[in-house]
């Protein structure tokens, strides 16, 4: 009982311990409990932070939003006053157009202004249509924003938990998307104003395009017309009441340039029109006079170099443009920055300044060439007529220059001018006389050597400068003065493309004629082969040439917008041809296209193969494949590319691939065949360039694996052109395949007899001895077999594929010299004849002589 109890006991204390166990927490599960907790307490920490930056972001971002409305409000007003008075420059300026007697000064006046306006509004433009921009971005931004946080702000909701903390981040979310639903209706209203204004700015800028171009138009017509239309006779208006006006208009608009009001005015409206990117244009132009300083220099060394002594109009060229190059570089550079920058029509001061820049820069270059031409032995310019040249060249420059200032000063229709006109009229007369004259002289020759040719160079000389020098006076006496100023201007420009063209002229000669002596001295196949291309290319050159010189002068002296329009026009006039619609145009690009791809071959098939390939130690055959496959997509490429220029569109292409498969089919399947062989010796390099091959018995050089044919070169300097089917189809043998090296077999007989030993000795011996028999693997001697005359021996030995014929012959001396030394005998083919004697054989008959 006592035992029982004591069980009982222990039972009773071991189920308390268990129900004990069993309902303590599980340290686990608490655990995982508290990890939960302390990551939820981290992510609302996290969140929490994240909102309250965002709030903070959102409330800086209002008040931006807040200012940058109240500018564009204010900004507003001023724009709509800026647009009426554009409306009311419309207005103006369309009657102004209306109006037939409106003289030509003030038409350019308002086209200019015009122009002004048009470029202003352009940039208000502008600038507003990247405000919009990002006004349109940042208010997507916003919506995208406060989608999302109400969908966050839903989710919360739903889980219905009603902490504090929870309450706290419901409360700044709600905060947060009304700071967000402010800032997207001050977006809204950005995006209203901005838009408003970029419909009334995009009418107005149409409306000045359009009068701008009927300026342009009607200007052009006016100019046309006054050209034709007579005036007053000059020595009628010469009054000297009229020109002492004029004279005091003109000191008074002199002492203005003198003042600091009228550079501010002309300095102000170009820094209007740039703001602080004129620091930018000084800076941009101080790097790009270092650039031509330092090709200046480069151009001076070039001059030192042989080649260019050999050619004078190269060297006479490169001189002019080294000497004119800083003044050259000003002007290209002001006159581009002006377009870019669209202020070149709005600013006078830069269109004078270009002016006066290219009137010395002709000049320029007249003085230069005028100095250096008679370097030239073969066309030489008397001695005499060179001062009278220099003088003529300064009196175009002074009065060019004098012209144009004052043109800018007082317009273009002023009695100054027309005395300016006068004066340079009269000195032009008189120096065409002492011309004339000191010309007549230097040409003097007896006469009974007179020369038809100086004859006929004579008259041409003075019946042209007779027409130049008398024909403005006569159309300024008639009253057509316009007409004498645009005569001059003429000749000017016909005189600066003229000579020009003369020097391109002589250097296309030259360049010919170098060609033509490096084709004829030079020996490289390559050098040959390229130059029926180098001649087709200057032949287009001269074309080119030619077409530019006519089309330049036709412009120079017929209304350039009408000739440029009707050259465009039949450029572009389409043939129809089917379905397809080619233009002159288009064959012009395609031409140009396949002359780039050309040249981009020639110079990617140098640049690879000598300079990215050559340094990876590939085999020559791999890198000319490398190269080929790539000439190849380039020309596919460039192909392509001109057809489509030509106005062969897709559709075209697909008719005609199609017409060439078919051909293909039948009659082109040959030269498919070898297109597609040589497509897989390409990849495949079974042969590849400079591999020693073996066909049909003849040892050749694989020289250039072409589209259809290999061009291989035989040892006896033959070119073999072999189809790339018949390499693909044929067995060849290629000696050189993976390895260089070749066993070459020389045999000798030596009598019976000889001491075979010593033979076997020799042979070795002669193998050591010769430099271009290889070292590894070993040479050998076989006793080939006892011939009928001779004991045939075989030297095998190894050498490479360029030496193979050397080392045989050579092995060949050395047998011959060293068997005579050591006297073993070289066996030649020989038979013994052995005669037997019968014993029965009948006598021979005996003939008497009587039978004859």
């Amino acid at each position: 009982m006592k035992k029982t109890n004591t069980n009982h006991f222990v039972i009773i204390v071991f189920l308390t311990l268990f129900l004990g166990l069993s309902f303590l927490p599980d340290r686990g599960a608490a655990q995982e409990k508290e990890n939960e907790a302390s990551k939820e307490k981290v992510e609302y920490i996290d969140l929490k932070i994240s909102i309250e930056n965002a709030l903070n972001t959102e409330k800086e971002n209002i008040d931006q939003l807040k200012e940058q409305l109240n500018r564009a409000q204010g900004l507003k007003k001023a724009m709509a006053t800026e647009l009426n008075v554009y409306k009311i420059q419309l207005s103006s300026y369309g009657n102004l157009l209306l109006i037939p007697k409106t003289k030509i000064e003030n038409l350019e006046k308002a086209w200019t202004d015009n122009r002004a306006s048009l470029d202003s509004i352009s940039a208000n433009l502008k600038e507003t249509n990247q405000k919009l921009i990002t006004v349109n971005e940042s208010l997507q931004r916003t919506e995208e924003q406060h989608a999302l946080n109400e969908k966050q702000l839903a989710e919360i909701k739903t889980q219905g938990a009603k902490d504090p903390q929870t309450a706290v981040l419901l409360s700044n979310f709600e905060v947060l998307i009304k700071d967000l639903s402010d800032e997207r209706n001050l977006l809204e209203k950005l995006n209203k104003i901005y838009s408003e204004q970029k419909d009334r700015m995009e009418d107005i800028q149409n409306a000045l395009a359009e009068l701008s171009k009927k300026f342009e138009l009607q200007i052009y017509e006016r100019k046309k017309q006054e050209l034709f239309e007579r005036g007053i006779n000059p020595l009628k208006a010469l009054e000297l009441k009229q020109i002492g006006k004029e004279l005091n208009r003109l000191s008074e608009k002199i002492l203005s340039m003198f003042s600091k009001d009228f550079w501010a005015k002309e300095l102000t409206a170009i820094w209007n029109s740039e703001n602080f990117l004129i620091v930018t244009f000084f800076i941009i132009f101080i790097i790009f006079q270092f650039l031509l300083f330092r090709l200046k220099n480069y151009c001076k060394s070039l001059e030192l170099k042989p080649f260019s002594k050999q050619y004078p109009c190269r060297l006479l060229v490169l001189q002019v443009f080294h000497r004119s190059l800083p003044l050259m570089g000003t002007v290209l550079f002001i006159y581009i920055y002006a377009q870019i920058r669209l202020f070149y029509s709005t600013a006078p001061l830069i269109q004078v300044t270009i002016y006066i820049l290219l009137i010395f820069l002709f000049t320029r270059w007249g003085f230069d060439l005028l100095k250096l031409w008679n370097q030239n032995k073969r066309y030489q310019i008397p001695e005499q007529l060179l001062p009278y040249l220099r003088s003529l060249l300064i009196i175009i420059r002074i009065f060019a220059i004098s012209y144009v200032i004052l043109a800018w000063l007082i317009g273009s229709t002023n009695i100054i001018l027309l005395v300016l006109r006068i004066v340079f009229e009269i000195i032009l007369l008189a120096w065409n006389i002492l011309f004339l004259k000191q010309f007549n002289n230097s040409h003097d020759i007896p006469a009974g050597k007179k020369s038809r040719k100086i004859s006929i160079q004579k008259t041409i000389v003075f019946c042209l400068s007779y027409t130049i020098t008398g024909g403005g006076p006569l159309f300024e006496l008639a009253g057509y003065g316009p007409l004498a100023l645009y005569w001059y201007k003429a000749w000017g420009w016909s005189a600066v493309i003229l000579i020009l063209g003369v020097l391109f002229y002589f250097l296309l000669m030259e360049w010919n004629l170098s060609i033509r002596r490096i084709s004829e001295s030079d020996k490289d196949l390559s050098t040959k082969a390229s130059y029926p291309f180098r001649w087709l290319f200057i032949r287009f050159c001269w074309l080119l040439w030619f077409a530019s010189l006519i089309i330049f002068l036709i412009i120079t002296w017929g209304p350039r917008q009408t000739i440029l329009e009707s050259f465009i026009k039949v450029l572009n006039y389409p043939f129809h041809i089917g379905e397809m619609q080619l233009k002159l145009m288009g064959l012009i690009f395609a031409f140009l296209i396949i002359f780039f791809t050309h040249a981009a071959t020639r110079l990617w098939r140098y640049i690879l193969q000598k300079k990215i390939l050559a340094p990876s130690r590939m085999e020559p055959g791999l890198r000319d494949s490398i190269t080929t496959i790539t000439v190849y997509l380039f020309w596919m490429i460039g192909i392509l590319a001109a057809l489509h220029a030509f106005g062969l569109n897709t559709t075209s292409l697909t008719v005609a691939f199609g017409a060439l498969g078919i051909g293909l089919g039948f009659g082109l399947q040959n030269i498919f065949n070898n297109f597609i062989s040589g497509i897989i010796l390409l990849f495949e390099r079974p042969i590849q360039v400079g591999d020693a091959i073996e066909i049909n018995g003849t040892w050749a050089t694989v020289r250039k694996i072409n589209v259809r044919s290999t061009v291989v070169q035989t040892y006896d300097n033959a070119s073999l052109i072999i189809p790339n089917s018949d390499l693909i189809s044929s067995q060849v043998i290629n000696w050189s395949f993976k390895d260089l090296r070749l066993r070459r077999n020389v045999s000798v007989g030596v009598a019976y007899g000889s001491d075979i030993e010593l033979v076997r000795k020799t042979l070795f011996e002669i193998a050591h001895k010769i430099p271009k028999v290889l070292k590894y693997p070993r040479p050998d001697v076989i006793f080939s077999d006892f011939g009928d005359s001779a004991l045939i021996f075989t030297l095998r030995v190894w050498t490479d594929i360029d030496n193979m014929f050397i080392a045989e012959t050579d092995i060949r001396f050395e047998i011959n010299r060293l068997f005579k030394e050591r006297k073993i005998e070289i066996a030649f083919p020989q038979q013994d004849l052995h005669i037997r004697s019968y014993p029965d054989a009948p006598k021979p008959l005996k003939f008497k002589e009587e039978n004859y």
